[in-house]
């Protein structure tokens, strides 16, 4: 499960800033463009296609790596 301290700052960033630049819209408009900036400004993102019982396309988002003390 994704944390929110795991999403990127610039990721964060991005959505705020689509947020800001949304005209009025239905709701689930407003929210897919604002999840589009956010994936699209997701470093290290990219597209893949899954094969096998859960085929499908969808995108690998590298998370930030939790600090452990046994470094």
């Amino acid at each position: 499960m994704i944390r929110p301290e795991m999403i990127p700052d610039e990721v964060v960033e991005a959505a705020k800033e689509a947020y800001r630049h949304t005209d009025e819209k239905t709701m689930s408009d407003w929210l897919a463009e604002i999840i589009a900036a956010a994936l699209n400004a997701w470093p290290g993102a990219f597209p893949h296609t899954f094969r096998g019982p859960l085929e499908g396309y969808g995108y690998i988002l590298p998370l930030t790596q939790e600090k452990s003390n046994d470094r």
